[in-house]
Order: C-alpha cells, then structure tokens, then sequence
C-alpha cells in the first residue's frame, strides 16, 4: 500500500526523519511545487483557500444568473399560459360561431346572428330555415344558391339546416 502525501508530511513533522521508500516521496515533500501539487502550509498540508475563494466568487455568479434565469423562465411560462388562454378563447369563440353541414337549433346549437360562408358555393349547396320544433315542415325561407358565398340572418327560435354549402362563420 502507498502512503498518502498527507500521512507522508505528518510522519516528517512528527519527527519521523526521511522516509527510505518509496524515496520519490521525499523529492516531492521538500518540493512538492515542482510536482505541480502546489505549496504546503506550515502544517505540511497542501493550502487551497486561494482557489477556494476564486471558485466560491464563481460560484456566486453562477447561482445569480440561475436566479435571474430562472425568473425569466417564470415570466417567459406566464406568457405562454396568458397566450394559450388567449388562443383557447378565440378558438372556442370561431367554434361557437361556425356552422358545418347539418341541422342546427338557433339559441341552443349555434348563437344568432348573420352566417356566410367562407368559399362560393357550388350548385349542389342547399339551406333552409324552419320554425324550430316542426321537423322541418314549417319553412320560413330556403335557397339553392348556385353559386357565389349566400348569407343568412337567423333568429332565436327557428331550426337552419345546410346541405353541401361548406362552412358558414358568424359575420
């Protein structure tokens, strides 16, 4: 087992003399700079307060721009939440306001007001508005509009119904 350099310096400060073996060791407890351990204390044991302080300054620096990171992750978080509620809301809101194919309830499935679709239409397109719980037999206005982007203005109470016409946004 080889000794350390530590119970090296203590066996000569101890007044243990020079050690016969390993004799490497002797060399490097008289000049242990030239081995590039650094200088001995007077105790013997190597000093690091030097690069103690140097590496505590770093580390100050350190932990100070992980804090100010860290707040800007905060802030930087905040603002994606606020965006992503922000584009959930408009979402929902062109959701509320779009009509696709089918039959819709006025006040309960879609919000009154004034439809047109987002693309002309083509000949097949069909709409119709009926007063609402008569199954469609109740027809107050209906169109084939062959063309063109219609536009409808639906009240509570009534029933629209589309068929091939594509999409309808609230105006």
């Amino acid at each position: 087992m080889v000794p350390s350099l530590e119970s090296l310096v203590r066996h000569r400060d101890e007044g243990g003399g020079h050690l016969e073996f390993p004799s490497a060791w002797n060399a490097i407890l008289e000049a242990p700079e030239s081995f590039g351990i650094g200088e001995t204390s007077g105790d013997g044991y190597k000093t690091l307060s030097d690069e103690i302080e140097g590496c505590g300054a770093e580390i100050e620096a350190r932990a100070e721009d992980l804090a100010k990171g860290e707040g800007e992750l905060k802030e930087a978080e905040a603002a994606v939440a606020k965006r992503k509620k922000a584009v959930t809301g408009a979402e929902k809101e062109k959701a509320d306001n779009t009509i696709h194919d089918g039959p819709w309830t006025v006040g309960v499935d879609i919000a009154a007001g004034t439809y047109r679709t987002t693309e002309a239409v083509g000949s097949t397109c069909y709409w119709g508005m009926y007063r609402s719980q008569t199954n469609g037999d109740d027809i107050i206005q209906n169109d084939i509009p062959g063309g063109g982007r219609p536009t409808v203005t639906l009240s509570k109470g009534l029933d629209f119904n589309t068929t091939r016409c594509g999409t309808w946004e609230k105006q």
